[in-house]
């Protein structure tokens, strides 16, 4: 699994140039075209991030979602229960280009 963006907190992603996205609360989206639908909404020069908390292990991960399959598997173990989604994010991809 991927890409990470660190301090992994709302503040930081938005304070980085994020922005959030809108999602249908309660919804998990194991769909490519959910994913589409995300992709379809960002800017040139944007990727998507997700930020999703592991409540077990007590943090938060800031993930570059560059493809469809990436998203599945946080949003697999979203439905499983195992992280909970805190929010989508168009985010800068400038802000990997160092990493």
């Amino acid at each position: 699994m991927g890409r990470y963006f660190n301090p992994s907190t709302a503040e930081a992603i938005k304070e980085n140039g994020g922005r959030e996205l809108e999602t249908d609360k309660g919804t998990t989206y194991l769909f490519e075209e959910d994913y589409e639908k995300f992709i379809a909404q960002l800017e040139d020069g944007e990727v998507l991030l997700g930020l999703y908390m592991r409540p077990a292990q007590g943090f938060n991960n800031a993930v570059w979602l560059y493809k469809f399959d990436e998203m599945l598997q946080f949003e697999e173990q979203e439905r499983d229960g195992m992280i909970l989604r805190i929010g989508f994010y168009a985010f800068p991809k400038s802000n990997f280009d160092d990493t």
